[in-house]
């Protein structure tokens, strides 16, 4: 069953590659880490419940980096 932070992931997602001539895995974690962090700015809570970790080239999702780096999500 996909909870309510993860419908919201992929929607997030699916509306940053739309909207992105040049969609990336940094880029996307990027965008993802800014719309987290305004939201829980304005709301106190954040849109997806990821954990963000630094990262030589910005933010980073742990948990979908391993699904990523595992082959459970593809992107590529």
């Amino acid at each position: 069953m996909i909870d309510q932070y993860q419908e919201r992931l992929v929607a997030a997602i699916q509306y940053f590659a739309a909207h992105d001539k040049y969609p990336t895995k940094t880029k996307m974690f990027k965008l993802l880490f800014c719309l987290d962090k305004e939201h829980y700015r304005q709301t106190g809570l954040t849109v997806t419940n990821l954990d963000y970790f630094a990262w030589k080239h910005g933010p980073f999702p742990k948990k979908i980096w391993f699904e990523i780096k595992d082959g459970q999500l593809p992107i590529t």
